[in-house]
């Protein structure tokens, strides 16, 4: 490690730079895309959300907030209800009974779902920085992993689909009413949307 000095730094810096894709023109023009759009915003979403999700079992020695951790999961679900709408698949299969999983963690179900999340963006990363355009499929089965890990996750905190969507429609109605207000998202009411929440 000793002989990490500043011109080293500078070649790899220079030499990194020249690898990236620089055809802007064509990621502006894959942008134009208000499927792709939708698509980028709902895998960013998804993998915010589930940062958040980690936060909420980051402390092994606090007790977990079962609102949060159902406030979390909504959230993923309605980005989710994003990508159904933009793909064509069925909102109801990543919806399905929980699954009972009683010997895993769920440190480990909301690792599995942050690797999936991550693997959401990648393909997103590939289809707009890379230039390959929009595929779908490719997004499927990391949605498919991530859905069965969030109804796992749903189970161990002893809840159900159903309380987690509903709950998840109380907040966002609080925050927005029934359309998009980009004002009172940029100027939300937490305690008002936890207040919702704890209904």
């Amino acid at each position: 490690m000793n002989d990490l000095n500043k011109d080293f730094l500078k070649k790899y810096q220079k030499v990194s730079l020249g690898r990236e894709n620089r055809d802007h023109q064509r990621m502006r023009e894959i942008l134009l895309d208000t499927d792709t759009l939708r698509l980028l915003h709902a895998s960013i979403g998804i993998c915010g959300e589930a940062g958040e999700l980690i936060e909420a079992y980051a402390n092994p020695n606090l007790e977990i907030d079962r609102i949060n951790v159902i406030e979390e999961i909504g959230d993923i679900l309605f980005y989710i209800v994003i990508v159904c709408d933009v793909t064509g698949f069925s909102f109801q299969d990543f919806c399905d009974p929980p699954i009972k999983i009683d010997t895993v963690e769920p440190q480990r179900l909301v690792h599995s779902i942050m690797i999936n999340s991550s693997h959401l963006m990648d393909q997103m990363k590939k289809s707009v920085f890379y230039c390959r355009g929009t595929e779908p499929n490719k997004l499927f089965p990391h949605l498919k992993t991530l859905s069965q890990m969030i109804r796992s996750l749903i189970g161990v905190i002893d809840s159900d689909i159903r309380e987690v969507l509903s709950k998840n429609d109380q907040k966002l109605a609080q925050r927005t009413g029934t359309v998009f207000s980009k004002d009172k998202v940029l100027n939300r009411n937490l305690e008002k949307e936890r207040d919702e929440l704890e209904k």
